[in-house]
């Protein structure tokens, strides 16, 4: 259970919880953009909330500069039972519930747990705001996998990485590192595929000067740009790829590395045999034309 007595302030809204989260909203002209407008070349506008500025960029259209921002309030003394928790775990704290009985607060009226500042919530006008509040209660149940240093609980970090853990619940600790391994998965591959394709985009870009590389090879002779299609340019990046994989993961998953290294170098005498059939044809076709 997680607990504090500090109590955290925003304008005439106080709330006693280790973390409050202030969301804001403007009335704004959004610009749709769809092929049919590009075609046509007419902008269709419509109006959203939206918690960043948006810029119509477009006469008739302007939305006022968004002079109230969204924010987060945390406490500094945070306990679960008897630990403390340092502002590295409380920076983690996720709100679980909305502040539903709002106070008075001068400019605004209360619609629906909102703090509205126009006349009409069902029918705002371009620069009216709405702000809604969440916090975690006190007495909330929490998940930690952190260091400990006595009664301190803290953020665990070495060379190479830190972990903290946190999630609101009783959650258990097989769940909490497989969901962090999980995500740590996905992120890597995401890294992997948007490197690839930055790879394969400066490979296509350098292909003549790649052509005038393997030109110095002997199995090529002045090897012609349109001698490399796309195709090989994908297959000479997972060959690099699969080379950086290897050798950046030798020292943790050695036995991996080395299946990941052949087939690099399976793929790369693959893409140096298409592209020597492909030089082949291309000075047949040179000779004949002669």
């Amino acid at each position: 259970m997680i607990e504090t007595k500090d109590v955290l302030q925003d304008e005439s809204l106080t709330v006693n919880t280790p973390v409050l989260i202030r969301k804001v909203e403007m009335y704004q002209w959004k610009r749709l953009r769809n092929r049919s407008n590009s075609r046509s070349g007419r902008n269709k506008f419509t109006k959203i909330w939206s918690d960043k500025e948006l810029d119509p960029n477009s006469l008739g259209h302007y939305n006022p500069p968004m002079t109230i921002k969204d924010a987060e309030f945390r406490a500094t003394n945070v306990t679960i039972e008897d630990f403390i928790l340092d502002k590295s775990i409380i920076n983690k704290l996720k709100p679980s519930s909305r502040v539903y009985k709002l106070p008075p607060r001068d400019g605004y009226q209360i619609v629906d747990n909102y703090y509205f500042s126009g006349k009409d919530f069902k029918n705002p006008k371009v620069g009216d705001y709405r702000i809604s509040y969440k916090y975690l209660p006190v007495n909330t149940e929490i998940s930690v996998i952190a260091a400990q240093y006595n009664n301190l609980l803290y953020e665990f970090k070495n060379n190479n990485y830190s972990i903290i853990l946190v999630s609101n619940g009783r959650i258990s600790t097989y769940e909490m590192l497989k969901n962090f391994k999980d995500n740590a998965a996905l992120l890597a591959i995401f890294i992997r595929i948007l490197c690839f394709i930055f790879l394969a985009s400066g490979l296509y870009l350098i292909k003549e000067k790649l052509s005038n590389i393997l030109s110095c090879l002997p199995m090529f002779d002045n090897l012609q740009i349109i001698n490399i299609p796309v195709f090989f340019i994908l297959l000479l990046t997972l060959a690099i790829s699969m080379l950086i994989t290897a050798v950046t993961s030798a020292t943790v998953r050695p036995i991996s590395a080395l299946f990941t290294l052949l087939g690099a170098v399976l793929v790369i005498f693959i893409v140096l045999k298409l592209l020597q059939r492909q030089q082949t044809k291309y000075n047949l076709k040179s000779n004949l034309n002669a």
